[in-house]
C-alpha cells in the first residue's frame, strides 16, 4: 500500500511540479524492548519486520547518495531514505545492523549535546518521571 501511495505522489510531482519525489522516513530510536516512556519508538523485532518489507519494495539509500542521484537525474523510481535524529546509541547497536543486514543504507544525525553530556534533555525528563513513578509506587504500597 505504501508503495502505491508513493508512486502516486511521484507521478503527481512529476506532472504538476516537474520534479521527482524523494520520500524520507525519519526515526529517533529503535529499542531492544518495550519502554513505557517511549511508546512511539520502534522495538527491534518490529523494526526488523519493517525493514524487511521496505527492502522488498524500495531501494534504501543514504540521504547523501539519494541527493546525488536526484541531482544527476539517476534516482531510482523506488528510492527511499531512512534518517535517524539525535544519535542514540541504539541507532548504532540495533538499527544500523538491521538495515545493513537487509542490504539497505540510512543516514544518522547526531546531536552534539548528547555526545558531550552522554544524554539529551528529554532523557533527563524521562529519568525524573521514572523516579516519580517509583516514588508513587513505593508510597502506595
Amino acid at each position: 500500500m505504501l508503495s502505491v501511495v508513493l508512486n502516486v505522489i511521484d507521478v503527481v510531482n512529476k506532472i504538476k511540479l516537474r520534479e521527482t519525489a524523494l520520500p524520507v522516513l525519519y526515526f529517533h530510536r529503535v529499542l531492544a524492548a518495550d519502554c513505557d516512556f517511549c511508546p512511539d519508538d520502534w522495538q527491534a523485532s518490529n523494526f526488523e519486520l519493517l525493514i524487511e518489507k521496505l527492502t522488498k519494495y524500495f531501494s534504501l539509500l543514504s540521504l547523501e547518495e539519494a541527493l546525488y542521484r536526484l541531482e544527476n537525474k539517476i534516482l531510482p523510481r523506488n528510492a527511499l531514505c531512512l534518517t535517524f535524529d539525535d544519535g542514540y546509541i541504539d541507532n548504532y547497536e540495533i538499527a544500523a545492523p538491521i538495515i545493513e543486514s537487509a542490504g539497505g543504507k540510512a543516514s544518522f544525525f547526531v546531536a552534539t549535546q548528547g555526545t558531550e553530556k552522554g544524554y539529551l534533555w528529554n532523557d533527563e525528563l524521562m529519568e525524573v518521571l521514572k523516579k516519580q513513578q517509583n516514588t508513587n509506587s513505593n508510597t502506595a504500597a
